[in-house]
């Protein structure tokens, strides 16, 4: 019999979606309340339980008049936990009954029943019973002849939800002092319907535990009753998914609660159970179309064996509940946790300024993206809506990429039925494959010229007197210059021009002096920046990359791209067609050496790897001009310090360039991409190559920030699924782009996602979880990478659901930073000497030193729950009305201009921070330095501070705000962020932890309802608050990785 030993034994076949909590809930009834009797198994699942519960809210609420409660199986303890359940609810009087030589149940109530009753605190039982003996209640055929012979004809519903033995002994029964109608008549006449829980029509066929633990009885029910009778079968209530976190919320009470101790005591927390007997009480009670569906007539047959079948008989009496499609069972869910949670006396669904059905379904602008790159067909599309996603992110055919006219027509048919027929969104992928800017390589084809260049530097020490060669290396093309000069430092005094000493074809020959000293040779030559780089080591394909620093690579890109997008698709611009996505463009920046992709890449472009590899510059042939146009001096005789140099002219040469990189990447790349997109009523939008670490900037594009300014919808990539790396990469990133968006007033912040870089699958928990962080650091658009594929329908609608439900709240509010952080990526540009290749080993010690500083300040900030923006240079002058607090992170030099800045806003009031206590000051446009002491420099200010640690600083950040809730100690890795809207405040709450936490949040707000929002379940109730002298504590339970919201309505 162990293959049938109760409902349990069929959990695990069964993977089935979490529904949704809380729903608007019916409108009051008129008609009389329906006489109900609950025949129940008590005791083997605690969906009995949960139906019970149910039953009393029904009878709060006058829709039932709820008659007695009948127990079908032998055991005390179930009875005993059944009159626990009626004490604790109000209806300590209300009648009931036992089976006499029925099923033994004893051994099967020590699941919970028994649990409870011996449940102790302090040594002292907690849940004490007035039932000792079986003799204490009364004869279930006894109460039943009782209650039936009193009751109006064709009035009463039975809701059978375990075995049968009393319900066939009723039919069995006969005439006695309540009525002279045997059993069978006594039914006919007073039973209206009987609703139960029996059956398994899944295919292969199985047994049910309610039946073939009863067989005989159960036979003769469904043999012989009278009336109608509705079933509903097992795969009904296992869809269903009652929520754990509504039990981790103590079902909504104060103190100890029956039904949560042994919800608790069943199984090992957190589960979330199926609802195979509440659906029988709710069919009962509503009949309602919008959440069950029932079939047409016939009989439900129960065969020697104990299987069941269901024989469609128009004559027939008999129904079943089909299985319940999505929306429903988000409604049935809803009704579920409606009713348990809710108080007494007819108490409503919770309430809140913000709409709840926009939570439960929120709308396709608040759901992911799927990008998908190929074979997308009408089909895929559907299945992509069906599981939740608001769209996709696609682009024509990657066959004949952009040249083919069946293409584009497969193409606009496609965007047509998903913006027509479905109203999904569609972005445009902007590149075969990426990085962006070549249009698969089209745009080198039309022009050569416009290829990436880079600058290789060859230097050599050459002891004084001897004879230095040179040759020009393979896979260069142009020699450009060469320096000879004391190997102590280069200084323009002393500087040899080596040009004269190059033939031709720039082989260099040189001689060194034969008087004091070694000297030290700096060889600068083109060449087209590919081989060994991220051109070559990307994950798609080997493919030349377009120079960013020349306009003409992106009017081309743009004209046979979005031109052609446009021509195609132009009517749905704006109309469907919300954004181009432009993936990782760049500078090459440097070499990729020993840093292989982990699948084989394409190859378009046959690399050479024989070409030798030197430090290299980011290069083109107009940016001699373009620099002494800009700056205002020659970078030709100072190349040299682009490689090394630690003097004022070092470091102010190197700022310059690299402002000049930054100037020329975000005019020649994004912003015409910028305006194209304005000019046609879309978006620009996507990402950017290493975005996390502070020391990239500047070989990739000069400055992270500026180029985010230039995109509508600023955008990262975060390419993992645990949540504590995605809080480290995103405290950059992400929080890079929001603070760009929050600042410009851009209207969304887009990340792509997916596990890429993970080497173990953290699975469905540790997505959404990757996703709440970045929720939390301002992020609220996301196009997904994870494969729907590889997820089951439950595990996409789920993530789809979670993603649709955090941006549905967060949409209700705005981020309101007091503090920012200075973005100093002139330090880093000073500090950055050409790296070899992108390892940490090839870059200056005090630009990782300030880098990973810049990230462990950041991170410090988020752990002490502070919201915050970075500030570039632009926005140094005037931070922001709302930033009261900012923080100068370690610097390695400060520009007076800055240094006049910061003494401005000193001036006024605003709080500094200063991790330097001293400073080399660059002296404007001159190439000078000196020693600034910060600390004297602003001793007479009370306003501005100076701490090295940044936790140190953090604290006293926290300390000095009021941000309107506080996270009490002990908890860690929890990120935080909290919006102000019109009808609400929200707060957002998510578990990085690798462990579950409590936290105890304490709000100043206390005279406004205060809602806890599950965006896994779609559970909402009222927060549980205790007052304080400071405001008002609700405490939460995170489960690990789990995210939770809060909301006090204004």
């Amino acid at each position: 019999m162990k293959l049938f030993k109760m409902k349990l034994i069929n959990i695990f076949l069964i993977v089935l979606m979490l529904g949704v909590a809380v729903a608007i809930p019916c409108k009051a009834q008129k008609k009389a309340p329906i006489p109900v009797i609950f025949e129940t198994d008590m005791g083997n699942d605690v969906d009995d339980g949960l139906a019970l519960a149910m039953l009393f809210r029904y009878a709060d609420q006058k829709k039932i008049n709820f008659l007695g409660i009948s127990n079908n199986k032998q055991s005390l303890s179930s009875l005993q936990f059944i009159d626990l359940m009626r004490r604790h609810y109000g209806y300590s009087q209300l009648p009931i009954a036992t089976v006499q030589n029925g099923v033994e149940g004893e051994a099967e109530a020590r699941s919970f029943a028994r649990k409870v009753m011996d449940y102790r605190e302090q040594g002292q039982l907690l849940y004490p019973s007035s039932i000792q003996k079986y003799s204490d209640v009364e004869n279930a055929v006894h109460f039943y002849r009782r209650m039936l012979a009193k009751a109006k004809d064709t009035s009463v519903v039975i809701i059978s939800v375990g075995f049968s033995t009393n319900l066939a002994e009723l039919l069995e029964s006969k005439a006695d002092q309540y009525s002279k109608l045997n059993g069978l008549e006594l039914v006919k006449r007073k039973v209206k319907f009987l609703s139960t829980m029996a059956g398994n029509f899944s295919a292969p066929r199985q047994k049910e535990f309610n039946v073939i633990s009863d067989l005989a009885a159960a036979r003769k029910v469904f043999n012989r009753w009278p009336t109608v009778v509705y079933v509903s079968p097992f795969e009904v209530g296992a869809s269903v998914h009652f929520p754990a976190t509504a039990i981790e919320d103590n079902l909504g009470y104060r103190g100890k609660q029956p039904l949560v101790t042994a919800y608790k005591a069943y199984i090992t927390m957190p589960y979330n159970r199926e609802t195979w007997d509440l659906t029988s009480v709710l069919f009962a009670v509503e009949k309602s179309a919008q959440y069950f569906k029932q079939s047409a007539p016939g009989k439900f047959v129960v065969d020697e064996q104990g299987y069941t079948q269901f024989k469609e008989d128009k004559k027939g009496k008999h129904y079943f509940l089909h299985t319940p499609g999505e929306s429903q069972r988000t409604k049935i869910k809803n009704r579920f946790v409606e009713l348990i949670m809710t108080a007494k006396s007819g108490a409503t669904a919770p309430k809140s300024n913000i709409d709840i059905q926009g939570f439960l379904n929120p709308a396709l602008k608040y759901r992911p993206l799927r990008i998908i790159h190929e074979h997308l067909d009408t089909t895929l599309i559907r299945n992509l809506k069906e599981l939740g996603y608001g769209g996709v992110v696609t682009n024509v055919s990657y066959q004949d990429y952009l040249s083919s006219t069946q293409n584009w027509e497969k193409f606009r048919s496609d965007i047509a039925y998903a913006i027509d027929k479905l109203g999904l969104r569609i972005w445009i992928y902007d590149e075969k494959g990426y990085p962006s800017g070549a249009a698969g390589g089209i745009v080198l084809k039309d022009d050569p010229s416009a290829q990436a260049l880079g600058l290789s530097v060859i230097t050599k020490l050459v002891n004084k007197g001897e004879q230095l060669a040179i040759p020009f290396p393979h896979g260069h093309t142009r020699f450009l210059a060469a320096f000879a000069y004391p190997e102590a430092g280069y200084d323009t005094t002393t500087v040899v021009d080596l040009s004269k000493y190059t033939d031709a074809k720039g082989n260099l020959k040189w001689a060194a002096p034969k008087g004091k000293g070694n000297w030290k040779v700096q060889y600068f030559v083109q060449k087209p920046f590919y081989e060994n780089t991220h051109a070559t080591h990307n994950w798609f394909e080997q493919r030349k990359m377009v120079n960013l620093l020349e306009k003409k690579a992106t009017d081309n890109f743009i004209k046979v791209t979005h031109e052609q997008y446009k021509h195609h698709v132009g009517d749905y611009f704006g109309k469907g067609i919300e954004a181009f996505f432009t993936d990782e463009p760049s500078l090459v920046g440097a070499h990729f050496l020993n840093s292989k992709p982990p699948v084989t890449p394409g190859v378009r472009d046959q690399p050479d790897f024989n070409i030798p590899t030197f430090p290299t510059l980011n290069w083109s042939e107009s940016l001699l001009g373009e620099f002494k146009r800009r700056r205002g001096y020659d970078l030709y005789t100072k190349l040299p310090y682009l490689v090394q140099g630690q003097s004022a002219t070092a470091f102010k040469v190197r700022i310059d360039y690299y402002q000049t990189l930054m100037e020329l990447v975000a005019e020649c790349y994004f912003k015409p991409l910028e305006e194209f997109a304005a000019n046609n009523n879309v978006a620009s939008s996507g990402h950017l190559l290493l975005e996390e670490d502070l020391f990239y900037h500047p070989i990739f594009e000069g400055s992270l920030m500026e180029m985010y300014k230039h995109m509508q919808f600023p955008g990262i990539d975060l390419l993992t699924a645990y949540p504590l790396v995605a809080k480290r990469w995103g405290v950059t990133t992400a929080k890079f782009a929001s603070s760009v968006a929050n600042t410009y007033g851009k209207n969304q912040v887009m990340s792509e996602i997916s596990n890429a870089f993970d080497s173990n699958d953290a699975g469905i928990k540790g997505q959404m979880a990757a996703v709440g962080i970045q929720f939390a650091y301002g992020v609220d658009l996301f196009n997904s990478y994870y494969r729907h594929d590889k997820m089951s329908v439950e595990e996409n609608k789920q993530f789809t659901n979670y993603i649709g439900r955090v941006a549905y709240l967060m949409d209700q509010g705005k981020r309101q930073p007091q503090v920012g952080v200075y973005y100093p990526i002139e330090s880093i540009w000073a500090k950055t000497l050409i790296p070899l290749s992108i390892g940490r080993e090839h870059f200056d010690k005090e630009a990782l030193l300030l880098s990973d500083n810049f990230t462990e300040l950041g991170l410090a900030l988020i752990d002490q729950h502070i919201d915050f923006n970075y500030v570039d240079r632009e926005k140094l002058p005037e931070p922001g009305k709302e930033i009261k607090k900012l923080i100068i992170p370690k610097l390695g030099v400060l520009q007076k201009e800055q240094l006049d800045h910061l003494i401005r806003l000193a001036d006024r009031g605003l709080k500094l921070y200063f991790q330097n206590t001293e400073i080399l000051l660059l002296n404007g446009n001159a190439f000078e330095q000196e020693t600034v002491y910060l600390k004297e420099k602003f001793g007479a200010y009370n306003n501005v501070i100076f701490l090295d640690n940044v936790t140190q600083i953090a604290a006293q950040i926290s300390a000095g705000m009021d941000p309107g809730y506080r996270i009490e100690a002990g908890t860690e890795n929890i990120v935080a962020l909290a919006k102000s809207g019109k009808a609400a405040e929200v707060y957002l709450f998510v578990n990085a932890a690798d462990k579950a936490q409590d936290l105890k949040v304490n709000f100043k707000k206390t005279d406004k309802r205060l809602m806890v929002w599950d965006p896994v379940s779609g559970m909402v109730i009222p927060g549980n608050t205790r007052s304080t002298g400071n405001g008002a504590v609700l405490e939460l339970h995170l489960d690990k990785w789990q995210t939770l919201l809060v909301t006090i309505d204004k």
